[in-house]
Order: C-alpha cells, then sequence, then structure tokens
C-alpha cells in the first residue's frame, strides 16, 4: 500500500512539474512584439501551450484514478503501517505549518 500511494504521489509530482517548462515558454512568448512572419503576436503558441499544461495537469489525476481502481478490484495487503502513520503525520504537520505561515503575511 505505501509503495502504490509513494507511485501515486510521484505521478502527481510528475504530472504538475512539466507545466512550469511551457508555462515559462509562454511568458517568453508573451513579450515578444509581433513580426513580419506573426503580425498579430504569439497569441497563438500561447493557446497551444495552455493547451499542453491542461493536457499534463489531466494526466495524472486520470492515472491516479486508473491506479486507485485497479487497486480497488485487486487489494492488496497494507505493508508497513508505521511508515504510512508517520508519512501521514509529517504530512499533516508540513501543510500546516504552510497554511499557519501563509496566515501570518
Amino acid at each position: 500500500m505505501l509503495l502504490s500511494q509513494f507511485f501515486l504521489y510521484y505521478i502527481h509530482n510528475f504530472g504538475d512539474a512539466p507545466t512550469a517548462v511551457p508555462l515559462g515558454f509562454a511568458f517568453f512568448l508573451f513579450w515578444k512584439k509581433p513580426n513580419k512572419r506573426f503580425t498579430y503576436g504569439y497569441g497563438r503558441a500561447e493557446d497551444i501551450e495552455g493547451l499542453i499544461i491542461v493536457f499534463l495537469i489531466l494526466f495524472s489525476p486520470a492515472v491516479a484514478a486508473y491506479e486507485s481502481i485497479s487497486r480497488f478490484f485487486f487489494p492488496q495487503p497494507l505493508e508497513f503501517l508505521e511508515g504510512v502513520i508517520a508519512a501521514s503525520i509529517v504530512g499533516f504537520m508540513g501543510k500546516k505549518l504552510v497554511v499557519q505561515s501563509s496566515e501570518l503575511k
């Protein structure tokens, strides 16, 4: 169970991190001036990069849903329960610290 949770978390981060690349490229194109080839600017390229970002964001939960459904129909025994509890506590405390630090600003 713990390995599948880490796998899903890895898939989630793998889906989120690559969105920075097309987003950065879109910001770069935003500042480019229109030229003879692209007389109206680079808005179309920014739209395509937006679609790429949406695809990457939707890919992560799609894979997570597939893994969750497969674990539902083919359950596996829970292993290393202490590690699951420790990871839950660390994750909860980390999110609580982030919320508290954001409320101070």
